[in-house]
């Protein structure tokens, strides 16, 4: 897996909408022994398949296609698919994080259940979804907002619009039995921010989660066992826990610096590990994700 080349600059809208690229910009840099940057602010929106849908690729396999990548679902997104639909992946294990906005999501124990159980993934919500975990879309609530969310997966097949999702998905039915649901109500975290535990689906809110202490002066909330996945809050001048084995960064808020040079909110970075370098937290601390490849 490698860094993926920035192209062109691209920027927000107040509303969260990407706007067409300008001013070209360099490619992931290296800023220490095996470790890269890339300010995400700058990397260029490309089309992601769907209508008004963009992302931006972090990482690649060794095949080329996205492995890593900040998604953007419009407001009032759709897959162009009659709802209710719903589907799953065979052998497609993915993450996400989100970063901005809100995007409902209906979520099931089996195809036997008719009316699925609906969660709106929000800003900090995380989650993991295995092979096999059968979700979808339902008449019910939209997202006026948008959703941005950082993703990342170990193969490719899970996004509909990809050549090999005929082979690693599937679109299950409902049934004749089916009928709209008459309330829409969606799941909350309990006290320690689950939101959902299957078997087979994690979905946390890491807002609610507690922090722990992970060695000199360091806060973490693991999201994750196996590959490692954990939220890391570190103050001023304090350094990166290296247990997890991270190979992987994204600085949610704040900042870290190195060697006295900032490393900005919304760095991706790059090493192996990422906290092998002498990264430390900038003058107001940083919070990161951090993660180890699938």
């Amino acid at each position: 897996m490698r860094t993926a080349a920035a192209g062109s600059r691209a920027a927000w809208l107040p509303s969260g909408r990407p706007v067409s690229p300008a001013s070209p910009v360099a490619a992931a840099r290296p800023i220490g022994d095996a470790l890269t940057q890339l300010d995400t602010r700058e990397c260029a929106w490309e089309p992601n398949g769907f209508e008004r849908a963009f992302r931006k690729v972090l990482t690649v396999d060794a095949a080329g296609d996205p492995a890593a990548f900040i998604s953007y679902l419009p407001g009032h997104f759709s897959s162009g698919h009659d709802l209710p639909t719903r589907h799953l992946h065979h052998r497609v294990h993915e993450f996400s994080f989100a970063l901005a906005g809100e995007y409902p999501i209906w979520q099931y124990e089996s195809a036997a259940q008719l009316h699925g159980a609906l969660t709106i993934l929000r800003t900090g919500y995380f989650f993991s979804r295995l092979p096999g975990s059968l979700h979808g879309r339902e008449p019910g609530p939209i997202s006026h907002v948008g959703f941005t969310s950082l993703t990342w997966r170990d193969r490719v097949g899970n996004w509909m619009f990809e050549p090999s999702f005929a082979s690693e998905s599937a679109f299950v039915g409902y049934g004749d039995g089916w009928c709209p649901p008459t309330a829409g109500v969606d799941r909350v975290a309990d006290a320690d921010g689950v939101v959902l535990r299957w078997p087979d689906l994690t979905v946390l809110d890491t807002r609610a989660m507690g922090w722990t202490a992970a060695g000199d002066g360091a806060l973490r909330k693991r999201l994750w066992p196996e590959p490692a996945v954990v939220l890391l809050h570190i103050g001023a001048d304090e350094a990166l826990p290296a247990d997890d084995g991270a190979e992987n960064a994204y600085v949610v808020d704040g900042a870290l610096a190195l060697d006295g040079r900032p490393v900005g909110q919304a760095s991706f970075l790059r090493g192996q590990p990422v906290a092998s370098a002498a990264l430390r937290g900038g003058p107001g601390g940083a919070t990161v994700l951090a993660w180890r490849d699938p």
